[in-house]
């Protein structure tokens, strides 16, 4: 990637006599326009390509902070995911677990009531997760073959949809027995 360091030669002080020199310009506009030449390339020619659980990686990884959002609030609804939202406590847990023990070590002005109080929601979460892990992957990989058999749905022509979707309903029924 480029360094981008000397774009804010290109603001001078109104007044001030400062002028960038040309090259400078030249060599700041030059990485713009890669960079957003880069990005275009990624936005058209890769996303379109990424599966769920890729691009579930891709927003999970872009700072919210960076793009000016405050941290996403998820409905419970269908789009629910418990991994989701244990993978959130886990995160919260560990940043208070560094924030008491950074390092691994107590910090020095810590108290053992805060050091009592995360080593107890440690192991509340780490109990929590042994009890839930088989349910919680269960449910994941449902979720993930509902999706792939949506996406495959909309790919079929109207014929082999209701074909489908009748001997899937067949099948359901005789679930339900």
């Amino acid at each position: 990637m480029s360094d981008l360091s000397d774009f804010d030669v290109m603001a001078t002080a109104p007044g001030s006599g400062l002028t960038a020199h040309p090259d400078t310009i030249v060599a700041a506009e030059t990485s713009a326009i890669a960079l957003n030449t880069a990005l275009d390339r990624f936005i058209k020619g890769c996303i379109p390509h990424l599966d769920p659980t890729q691009l579930r990686r891709l927003a999970d990884n872009i700072p919210r902070s960076l793009l000016g959002i405050d941290a996403p609030s998820q409905a419970f609804d269908q789009n629910f995911s418990i991994a989701d939202e244990l993978t959130s406590q886990i995160q919260a847990v560990q940043a208070l677990r560094q924030h008491v023990f950074p390092g691994g070590h107590f910090k020095i002005d810590g108290s053992v009531k805060e050091a009592k109080e995360v080593l107890t929601t440690c192991n509340q979460m780490t109990k929590t997760l042994i009890d839930a892990h088989e349910r919680v992957m269960n449910m994941e990989r449902f979720r993930a073959v509902e999706g792939a058999t949506l996406d495959v749905l909309a790919d079929m022509n109207d014929e082999l949809k209701n074909t489908f979707l009748q001997r899937l309903a067949l099948k359901l029924e005789d679930l339900d027995q």
